[in-house]
């Protein structure tokens, strides 16, 4: 390949310019991975904060040389691969930066996956029952079922939250659009796969192809299973999984369809009748290795695939 694509992978609080390195441990030397192996694909990678972008180009940026890390500065764009937040503050930057220079993920992707409320409303038959946040849907919740899960409606890794069983116990938010409540799905683990309790399955759909390297997770307490919280993970082949698992994702992948290339993780939870629910799209899925759950064979090849998509998106 004669010519390379410049592509910036471009992230929020976790890269700062003071560092020798983009984000200051392990992850440096996992993107570090991403640009040795992005060479391959005929891309050269960048790592900046989103916040140095303007215009098509980065102000400033890190770049690995092959045995370390350079700043550079004034580098001009053919692609965004973005890892940012999503918010209020951020949304109208996406849309530009997907109109200048193209990104992966399509902002619309992003606010679908992002937005529990309309993933629910896209696909009501596969996630639990969903509303905003008000004292007469919490109401509701407790009288069809119960109890009910309360959490942000675009919130992320587990944060904010709360399983409720009484409605003393709730108390409707200044703005409850912003939060939801949610039926709560008993778990009681897979036993095909030796998973007891709360759990979760992240399914890694990358350019429209499920991966070999998905995963359960379980958490060490509680209910909140994400690695970043301190879960635990069991790889789990694509082969394994059950028909109705990919029945949901080809249902998903589909809906995606005019996003693509794209990548998005599918979260299914496992209910006591072993009926799988979504529990909720993440456009961000982390692949990564230098972790103590993590598996480099099994992350390769995911982070190989992701390169390839962004070589894609790059020539279209």
């Amino acid at each position: 390949m004669t010519e390379e694509h410049a592509v910036g992978f471009l992230w929020d609080a976790e890269v700062e310019w003071d560092r020798k390195d983009p984000f200051g441990g392990d992850r440096s030397k996992d993107f570090a991975k991403y640009t040795e192996l992005g060479h391959d694909e005929g891309l050269k990678v960048y790592i900046a904060k989103y916040k140095w972008y303007e215009d098509g180009k980065l102000e400033k940026a890190f770049y690995y040389n092959g045995s370390e890390w350079e700043k550079v500065e004034d580098v001009d764009l053919d692609l965004v691969y973005d890892k940012f937040k999503f918010d209020r503050e951020t949304k109208e930057l996406k849309k530009d930066i997907f109109e200048e220079v193209g990104a992966v993920n399509d902002p619309e992707l992003e606010e679908i996956c992002k937005d529990k409320l309309k993933t629910y409303e896209l696909f009501p038959n596969r996630i639990a029952e969903t509303r905003e946040a008000t004292i007469q849907n919490a109401s509701k919740m407790l009288e069809k079922y119960g109890m009910f899960v309360f959490k942000p409606r675009y919130g992320f890794a587990g944060h904010g939250v709360e399983v409720i069983e009484e409605l003393e116990d709730f108390e409707e938010p200044d703005n409850p659009e912003d939060f939801i409540v949610q039926r709560f799905i008993a778990t009681d683990g897979y036993p095909d796969w030796g998973v007891e309790g709360p759990h979760d399955l992240r399914t890694i759909v990358i350019d429209g192809e499920v991966q070999n390297g998905n995963y359960v997770r379980v958490p060490d307490e509680g209910l909140i299973s994400n690695i970043s919280r301190g879960g635990n993970q069991k790889y789990i082949s694509r082969d394994e999984l059950p028909d109705e698992v990919v029945e949901i994702i080809d249902e998903i992948t589909e809906e995606f369809e005019k996003y693509q290339p794209a990548i998005f993780s599918v979260d299914i939870m496992f209910d006591e009748d072993l009926k799988p629910w979504v529990v909720e799209l993440n456009s961000k899925p982390g692949t990564y290795y230098h972790h103590e759950v993590k598996e480099k064979e099994k992350e390769v090849p995911k982070i190989k695939n992701i390169l390839k998509m962004l070589r894609k998106r790059a020539e279209a």
